[in-house]
């Protein structure tokens, strides 16, 4: 995960803590307090729209995000985004003697960042700064430095140079147990660990349907466990996209430490991940979204179960 991720996640988390302060402290500097409204992000009914930049991120639906108008956006980082806005606070104003070359800062690094609801613009104001102050500053007027509450020492200005990748949603398989039908994790190397899940349907007395699911050709089966394996498919998040069309096309017709098969009621949720352990760090590519990623082998390792896990005790050793 990239230094802005973390420091965007450790945003989110610090925004009670900056709540609370702002509470405690009080700002005598009316105009300051004034200014200070025009940066922060007190309301966020009806907001449906950010531009940083060239970069936009707007509201698709009820549930959805997406980033110039490409790829969905992570819901973690949408809920970071919006902590970061309602934390900016203003420090001081420039100094006098400071202002020339702060302009300066604006004109050659200075990043617009719109905040819209609707056709209306919520907020409008301008970003710049170097590697110990942030600055905002609205069109035609002073600029302030600004930071954020609690312990946040990642430039702000680094926060908006927005990375559509960074802000790809990271969830790249996903089902529940109403909707998954079958589930398999093959291992090259060693296949009689190889793992088959399937749903099973059972025609009730009552005419409705029901069903469990099982392990293929295995009668007794370690049912909570194997449950809430499968729970940890809900959604299956990367570590980060990987953006490398020739390392992709090589791995295609390399061999696997193991492949993961998920098929899905909906066709748009099933698909085929090939892992890759590499020295650079655990590799993926699902096949049908054609993607390369970068997992977390710790994580990616509870996602790996072996047939003889979910059987009773008896037949698992």
């Amino acid at each position: 995960m990239s230094n802005k991720l973390k420091y965007l996640s450790f945003a989110a988390v610090t925004l009670f803590l900056c709540i609370f302060l702002a509470i405690q402290q009080q700002n005598n500097d009316t105009a300051t307090v004034q200014q200070m409204a025009n940066f922060t992000l007190e309301d966020t009914t009806g907001i449906d729209k950010f531009t940083f930049g060239k970069a936009v991120i707007r509201r698709k639906n009820a549930t959805e995000w997406t980033i110039n108008d490409k790829y969905a956006v992570d819901d973690e980082m949408l809920f970071s985004l919006f902590s970061v806005m309602k934390s900016l606070e203003i420090k001081r104003p420039v100094p006098a003697g400071q202002r020339n070359s702060v302009i300066d800062l604006f004109l050659r690094n200075g990043t617009e960042v719109t905040i819209l609801a609707g056709a209306k613009v919520y907020k409008k104001f301008f970003v710049a700064g170097d590697s110990s102050e942030s600055y905002a500053m609205l069109d035609k007027g002073e600029p302030y430095e600004i930071y954020i509450p609690g312990g946040f020492y990642m430039p702000i200005r680094q926060l908006f140079e927005i990375n559509e990748e960074e802000w790809r949603n990271r969830t790249i398989l996903k089902t529940s147990s109403a909707t998954l039908k079958s589930l398999s994790v093959e291992y090259a190397s060693t296949p009689d660990k190889n793992l088959y899940v399937e749903f099973k349907s059972v025609k009730s007395s009552t005419g409705l349907d029901s069903g469990y699911y099982s392990l293929r050709g295995e009668k007794a089966v370690n049912l909570p466990r194997l449950y809430k394996f499968l729970g940890q498919y809900s959604s299956v998040k990367c570590e980060a996209y990987i953006n490398d069309p020739a390392l992709r096309d090589s791995l295609k017709t390399a061999k696997p430490f193991s492949k993961i098969t998920l098929t899905d009621l909906d066709d748009a949720n099933s698909d085929v991940m090939l892992v890759f352990p590499s020295k650079t760090g655990t590799l993926a590519l699902l096949e049908k979204k054609q993607e390369l990623v970068l997992m977390n082998p710790q994580y990616l390792g509870q996602l790996l179960g072996i047939k003889q896990a979910f059987l009773p005790t008896k037949q698992s050793k």
